[in-house]
């Protein structure tokens, strides 16, 4: 009979390096709105965020009040910084 040993830790690691990468592309691709939306509508920016989020989650949304600090920020010029396990900052 073989045996199997798990390895929880390594599992943990390679677990957190992938959410990591996660939050470094989505952050890069909300952040990349402000160039092309700047000064827009809320509204249309809102439209913005939830596509960027959705191609990187793999669906899902951003709910409020999330979503308008993160559209006000973009619309202002400005960054936000999504954190996993945490709220988001904008």
């Amino acid at each position: 009979m073989s045996s199997f040993h798990f390895d929880d830790r390594a599992l943990k690691r390679i677990a957190e390096q992938g959410v990591e990468n996660l939050m470094v592309g989505l952050n890069r691709d909300l952040n990349g709105l402000t160039a092309q939306c700047k000064g827009r509508p809320l509204e249309e920016i809102k439209q913005e965020i939830q596509r960027v989020w959705s191609q990187h989650m793999g669906g899902g949304h951003v709910g409020e009040p999330d979503l308008t600090r993160f559209a006000d920020a973009i619309q202002q010029g400005g960054t936000v910084e999504v954190r996993a396990g945490s709220n988001p900052v904008a």
